[in-house]
C-alpha cells in the first residue's frame, strides 16, 4: 500500500505529499478514493480531526 498511514485520523485513511499539498486517500478495493486534498499551510487537525470545533 502506498502513501503514509494516518489512522489516527480516520481509519483507512494515507497521505500522498505532492508539493506543498496533501492528498489524503483510502482504498476501497481496486479504487482509490479522494478524500481531500489540503495545502501545506492549512490546519489538518481542525479540518479533519475536530471539524466544526
Amino acid at each position: 500500500m502506498t502513501g503514509v498511514s494516518r489512522e489516527w485520523v480516520r481509519p483507512g485513511l494515507r497521505l500522498h505529499v505532492i508539493g506543498n499539498y496533501g492528498a489524503y486517500v483510502r482504498i476501497e478495493g481496486p479504487h482509490l478514493i479522494v478524500v481531500r486534498i489540503l495545502h501545506g499551510a492549512r490546519d489538518v487537525n481542525a479540518i479533519l480531526v475536530n471539524p466544526g470545533a
